[in-house]
């Protein structure tokens, strides 16, 4: 399971940033003049930020599914995806400037979604248990897992830290040593998925979020379903909301609020239903990526979107 939601695992290579705000806007634009840019000598005039920052953005931007490698390995260019264009685009975009505090989750998922590029974000949020947790012991455990995972190169000790270290500053009110601008200046601060409770232990927030709509939560229910190829056009609520990699993990939802979501949800369209089979709440669907695009135009108020094909206009 772990291998196939992360099959092309990254270690530190956010050269010790986390996402910045309009980062991935800058590199969409950025993109779409030209797919080159990221490996242009001049990327860090374009972009205006320093070479290791220049890195950090294309990583996150790749990370984020907002862009992707053309294909070719000796080929540095990147291209938009349709869940980026549908985003990012500046003429006809749900959400260009990220205003809307429900494009933050649907980032967040992007992220962790398969497949997955950061197998240490992966880890935590899927399969690391208990709503209190060490640092240390959270260390360990990540380590752990990684080192056992026989299909992945080992990475250092010293690489494990710096991306534990940045899921920390990305996601908690943990400080460190950053400075009060990098403090500040993170999107994925202000879902309060994890707080610092004491020096040395964080706590996941479980429950409601603020800005985490129904619609979002729908959209990656229905594109955690696609993913799966199920043949039956339809998954559990209790699934959803228990199984690593599914939407209840990575809004940190358990399965009642999960459910009262997707019935709401149903109840603003009409991509999706929910059925009560033998007792457990089902959700119903025709073609769950047609049904995900669906409800993604409709959390941004666009009846009749269809999710854009190929790459950046």
């Amino acid at each position: 399971m772990l291998t196939n939601a992360v099959p092309l695992p990254t270690f530190a290579n956010h050269e010790t940033f986390h996402l910045r705000h309009a980062w991935l806007k800058k590199a969409y634009d950025a993109v779409a003049k030209d797919p080159g840019v990221f490996g242009r000598q001049d990327a860090t005039i374009t972009l205006g930020t320093g070479k290791n920052m220049v890195k950090s953005m294309r990583f996150w931007s790749v990370s984020c599914k907002v862009l992707r490698p053309s294909g070719d390995r000796k080929d540095p260019a990147l291209q938009a995806t349709p869940v980026g264009r549908a985003i990012f685009r500046n003429r006809g975009g749900l959400d260009p400037y990220t205003e809307h505090p429900q494009t933050m989750w649907l980032l967040h998922w992007l992220l962790l979604a398969p497949p997955c590029r950061m197998p240490v974000w992966w880890i935590i949020m899927n399969e690391l248990s208990g709503t209190n947790v060490r640092v240390d012991d959270m260390t360990e455990f990540v380590s752990q897992r990684v080192l056992n995972t026989a299909a992945w190169k080992t990475p250092s000790p010293k690489s494990l830290k710096k991306d534990i270290d940045v899921f920390l500053h990305t996601y908690s009110t943990y400080q460190g040593k950053l400075s009060m601008e990098d403090y500040i200046d993170c999107p994925f601060r202000g879902l309060h998925l994890v707080r610092q409770a004491e020096r040395d232990t964080i706590r996941f927030v479980y429950g409601p979020k603020h800005g985490l709509t129904p619609l979002v939560v729908a959209y990656a229910c229905l594109d955690y379903a696609s993913r799966l190829e199920l043949s039956a056009k339809s998954i559990s609520v209790s699934r959803l909301a228990t199984e690593a990699g599914g939407a209840g993990q990575a809004f940190k939802l358990g399965e009642r609020e999960l459910a009262g979501l997707l019935d709401e949800a149903a109840s603003k369209s009409d991509a999706i239903r929910i059925r009560n089979v033998n007792g457990s709440n089902h959700m119903v669907y025709g073609d769950a990526g047609e049904a995900a695009g669906a409800v993604l135009g409709q959390a941004y108020g666009k009846k009749g979107f269809v999710m854009p094909k190929g790459t950046v206009q």
